[in-house]
């Protein structure tokens, strides 16, 4: 064995300029610029034995990528209770290139006590490190094969071709407050366009029969379902906070599940506050 080691840099500087101009609007402006440098031995070294993939060169233990965007947000307050967020930003990776994103959400209020808000939005992910370095192998010590095997564990290699997924993020929801009392509900629904993921095909074997697939980009996949909280005031120093999630959908374009997330998730606690020097929660 030996040691691994990930180095991340980054600068980051955002302003806000407050103005007037048919409402009231808070302008935020920003840039940030993050380098990454890996340098790995022993996973860039281990070499497969029969079938070991074609081109690897186990000889390079460091990679390292550089990202950079600008980006700008307008808080727009048109009136007493409503409000307008566009937002855009551009971001440039040293080996996927440049992408151009935006958003626009609102938000709502409704009396004193209920707020509707929500909104649409393009998001961008460029490949890690490790999932754009075509010489470096990832073992999943068993878990996350989309293939079944008795072998215990394999293995996932870098692809240089790899493209940024990108998907269009929706969202719906309402939040109420009084007295105390809070509750909250959304839909969200995000659909994905070039989603990197596990391949199915196997490109080669390691010299214990394990099987060495690829990282890849798959056409199109979905993430949906509903989230929200409940906030109840049992007395003055004691609080019950819940949130949950349900997620609605979850899979790829060929119905291939894309996470571990439960289907429901739930947590619950019980927050007392008896001054204001001490806290304790029990949580479930």
């Amino acid at each position: 064995f030996t040691n691994s080691k990930l180095t991340n840099t980054t600068l980051h500087s955002e302003a806000y300029i407050p103005f007037t101009a048919a409402g009231e609007h808070v302008l935020t402006v920003g840039g940030e610029v993050t380098r990454s440098s890996l340098n790995d031995p022993y996973t860039i070294s281990y070499t497969p034995g029969f079938g070991a993939v074609e081109g690897r060169d186990n000889s390079i233990t460091k990679s390292s990528q550089t990202e950079w965007a600008v980006f700008a947000e307008d808080n727009w307050e048109i009136r007493n209770g409503t409000r307008l967020i566009p937002a855009l930003r551009f971001d440039h990776n040293s080996k996927s290139g440049g992408n151009l994103s935006g958003g626009l959400n609102f938000s709502q209020q409704l009396g004193s006590n209920w707020l509707v808000k929500g909104g649409i939005a393009r998001a961008y992910k460029a490949p890690n490190l490790y999932q754009s370095n075509p010489n470096f192998l990832l073992a999943t010590r068993g878990n996350g094969c989309p293939i079944y095997t008795t072998s215990g564990s394999c293995y996932f290699i870098g692809n240089a071709d790899l493209k940024p997924e990108t998907s269009w993020n929706k969202e719906l929801g309402f939040e109420f407050n009084k007295n105390g009392w809070q509750a909250s509900a959304a839909y969200f629904h995000n659909a994905y366009r070039n989603k990197i993921t596990g391949g199915e095909e196997i490109i080669g074997y390691t010299d214990t029969g394990n099987m060495v697939m690829q990282w890849i980009n798959t056409p199109k996949a979905t993430i949906a379902g509903f989230e929200g909280n409940l906030v109840v005031p049992l007395h003055d120093t004691l609080k019950w906070r819940n949130n949950f999630t349900y997620m609605q959908k979850s899979e790829d374009y060929k119905g291939n599940p894309l996470s571990m997330v439960p289907k429901f998730t739930l947590n619950s606690t019980l927050a007392w506050t008896p001054t204001e020097k001490w806290d304790a929660n029990l949580t479930f």
